[in-house]
């Protein structure tokens, strides 16, 4: 079976329009696929490994953080506006 490689164009649309740096940023801290080098300036990706971790990607159960009962939200109070607004 032969391998399917895509460049960056065709894996930021495969990912919904993913930049660049947001790529960069999930091979460092997601375990997105790394690229392969093809020249000084030419790079791909192996469209079977992107498959399988956006497979992997949509197992993971999204657990969302809540704030516990009695604890305020950290920051700054906002100033409303001298109209009340």
């Amino acid at each position: 079976m032969s391998r399917k490689y895509l460049k960056f164009p065709a894996l930021s649309e495969k990912l919904g329009g993913r930049s660049r740096a947001s790529i960069h940023r999930d091979m460092r801290d997601r375990g997105f696929p790394k690229p392969i080098n093809l020249g000084a300036n030419s790079v791909v990706w192996e469209e079977g490994l992107v498959d399988v971790w956006l497979e992997e990607l949509a197992q993971i159960e999204y657990k969302p953080v809540s704030v516990a009962k009695g604890i305020k939200p950290v920051g700054r109070p906002r100033k409303l506006h001298p109209s009340g607004v």
